[in-house]
């Protein structure tokens, strides 16, 4: 495309319409002096297609104004975001622990977590009432759970995941539960490993459960030192939902010690 031939620039994959270019022939003809210092210098303005589509009459001098706009404050993501924001149309509150009420919609609801979706087809309380009181998480949690219900995203998911992990496996909402468990292994530290230890086992939750030990065993000098640990070992003796877990830890560090081991020659 560097020669162009009676002022038109053809090619399989390009076809431009009334170009403003110099010839090739001219630009390096001495006598029309087109070269300063003989250098020659250029200039590309690129376009960029996203989430408009434009049309230029030239590519390089003449942008024109987008003949189609496309209307990127009203996708499905942030209209439900917005839907959630202002409470527009709702038919069920939800309320945290400390009475905080959160207006959301028995549809969406329905549709991101089968539990929630049994409790609104039958003729519960909560469908009658059109209140679901939720005990078990604190206001900025119910935030994070509706949150995920209208994006599929948590904002600050670090921070709630421990929180919210129960939730996930409480309303059967396994992504969010996935993305919980990943949250959690990537924070995970000597001071709050047996407390995800414990959360990972009582939740049914396989992949941090099985980071969390791999961790906990590899740290348990340290981690049988924190306030965590002391917490684990009350809960257990309380509830003892999976009595195998001390016993699958210490399988683990058995493990562990084999292979740190001296090889047997």
């Amino acid at each position: 495309m560097s020669k162009l031939i009676g002022g038109q620039v053809l090619s399989q994959e390009f076809a431009f319409t009334n170009p403003e270019f110099v010839l090739y022939d001219d630009l390096f003809d001495g006598e029309k002096n087109l070269l300063h210092d003989d250098t020659l210098k250029i200039v590309c303005e690129i376009h960029v297609f996203t989430n408009e589509i434009s049309y230029v009459d030239s590519w390089l001098y003449h942008p024109m104004k987008p003949v189609v706009n496309h209307d990127i404050e009203h996708t499905l993501l942030k209209d439900l975001k917005r839907m959630l924001d202002t409470g527009r149309s709702s038919d069920v509150t939800l309320v945290a622990n400390d009475g905080q009420e959160f207006p959301a919609h028995m549809s969406i609801l329905s549709s991101r977590s089968p539990v929630f979706a049994a409790m609104f087809e039958r003729d519960t309380k909560e469908k009658q009432e059109k209140r679901v009181i939720i005990d078990d998480l604190s206001s900025k949690a119910v935030a994070g759970l509706l949150e995920f219900m209208y994006t599929d995203a948590v904002s600050d998911i670090t921070t709630l995941a421990p929180e919210l992990l129960p939730a996930a496996n409480k309303y059967d909402i396994s992504r969010m539960k996935t993305l919980c468990e990943e949250a959690m292994a990537s924070d995970l530290k000597t001071d709050n490993a047996a407390e995800f230890l414990f959360l990972a086992d009582l939740h049914d939750a396989k992949q941090l459960l099985g980071q969390t030990k791999q961790f906990t065993v590899t740290h348990l000098h340290d981690v049988k030192k924190t306030d965590g640990w002391k917490k684990l070992q009350i809960e257990r003796r309380k509830k003892e939902p999976q009595p195998q877990l001390k016993e699958e830890v210490f399988d683990e560090l058995a493990e562990l010690m084999r292979q740190l081991g001296p090889t047997e020659k």
